[in-house]
């Protein structure tokens, strides 16, 4: 997984080995928060989502999983 943050002052880039990013406990404490967000995600499936985007990131070369840009030119990009 690889996180890209770029500003005007600032050029920050995180490599992080996937077993890592996503493993169990991971995965409880996403699903944990996005329910204190009344979003109801159980572990089990977001472990089959972020396998699904492995598997579409194979397929497809280039291709991110978070890019945002914002007004004045900051970027945000997260790739699996």
């Amino acid at each position: 997984m690889k996180i890209n943050i770029k500003t005007e002052e600032h050029n920050l880039n995180v490599k992080m080995p996937n077993w890592l990013a996503f493993n169990d406990l991971t995965y409880g404490i996403i699903s944990k928060k996005l329910k204190e967000n009344g979003v109801k995600f159980k572990r089990r499936q977001l472990k089959k989502f972020i396998k699904l985007c492995k598997k579409y990131k194979k397929n497809h070369n280039g291709w991110n999983l978070v890019e945002v840009e914002s007004t004045n030119k900051e970027n945000v990009i997260i790739e699996i």
